[in-house]
């Protein structure tokens, strides 16, 4: 076991969360939960090309934490700790239901506070250390089969990890196509193609009938780009995630946010990240910021934009 780990769930995130009222049992299922991301993701700490994709599924969110010089660091606690259970903590109360609460007892301006002070407490870290002493027996890897699972997403979210300010072109990956069917075994109800947000949050790993509904309508002829604001924006779930981008990415179409452009065969990143947006307002105010796009990503990303201000 590993000391700074110890002490982070069994003593900071009990201390954290008993000033809200949290019940023992409630903070235990919570901490037990962010205790097996944090060791997901540090088994695979080595494996540059493995790391690299976990952490850029929250570098849009990890770039605006302190301290600037550890974006490595940053990106570890929004992956493994903020990306986990306390997201019901905070979300919603139908969330908050789902771990036996009556309503979220953390309110939103403290999730800063709580993520800030997970990066405070693992500043220190030797990361390649610990992953070489660390052992998995007995311990479930969450992130073990992603590549497998979703190959085609997973090649791409590899090149963009290079985390370069230059587009990555690469060679595509030919699977077969995901079906609505294979994504959420629901019936789906047919809408109006048209390019729009589908905005959600939390862990939860379901596909919402809106979510299904606009994925349904995703073509390369008719509705080639699947935009959200930000990766947080559509889950904190990162197998959701993932799924999501392959089923895009299956259609030979585009999953774009307003930092990331990522296709089967092109990947390109914002220069300069923008900040996640938080509210409608900001996601308006970031389908403005042009700045820092490369061609491509710049062309849809002007398109997407043009279309949702009507």
């Amino acid at each position: 076991m590993n000391t700074l780990i110890d002490t982070y769930i069994q003593d900071v995130l009990p201390s954290f969360f008993k000033k809200y009222n949290i019940p023992d049992d409630v903070i235990g299922i919570v901490a037990n939960d962010i205790e097996t991301r944090i060791y997901s993701c540090l088994s695979h700490w080595n494996d540059f090309e493995f790391r690299r994709v976990l952490l850029t599924t929250g570098l849009e969110e990890a770039n605006f934490y302190e301290p600037r010089e550890n974006i490595e660091l940053r990106c570890f606690v929004v992956v493994a700790i903020r990306n986990s259970l306390f997201e019901n903590l905070v979300s919603n109360r139908k969330a908050a239901m789902e771990l036996g609460l009556k309503t979220t007892p953390i309110p939103d301006n403290d999730v800063k506070l709580f993520t800030q002070g997970a990066i405070t407490h693992f500043k220190n870290i030797d990361f390649k250390m610990l992953c070489n002493n660390l052992s998995m027996a007995d311990r479930k890897d969450i992130y073990i089969d992603l590549k497998e699972k979703y190959p085609v997403a997973w090649n791409a979210l590899s090149e963009l990890g290079k985390w370069s300010n230059k587009a990555q072109v690469f060679d595509s990956l030919q699977y077969g196509l995901f079906t609505i069917e294979e994504l959420q075994q629901i019936p789906i109800i047919h809408s109006e193609k048209k390019i729009t947000t589908d905005i959600q949050s939390g862990i939860d790993d379901k596909l919402d009938k809106g979510l299904l509904e606009f994925l349904n309508g995703i073509s390369l002829e008719q509705q080639p780009v699947f935009y959200t604001d930000c990766f947080k924006m559509l889950t904190r779930n990162i197998d959701k995630l993932l799924k999501v981008i392959e089923y895009v990415l299956r259609r030979e179409c585009t999953f774009m946010t307003s930092n990331f452009y990522i296709s089967n065969g092109y990947v390109a990143k914002r220069k300069d990240l923008i900040r996640p947006a938080h509210t409608t307002k900001d996601m308006e105010g970031n389908l403005n910021q042009f700045g820092g796009l490369r061609h491509t990503h710049l062309k849809a990303f002007k398109a997407v934009s043009q279309s949702m201000r009507g």
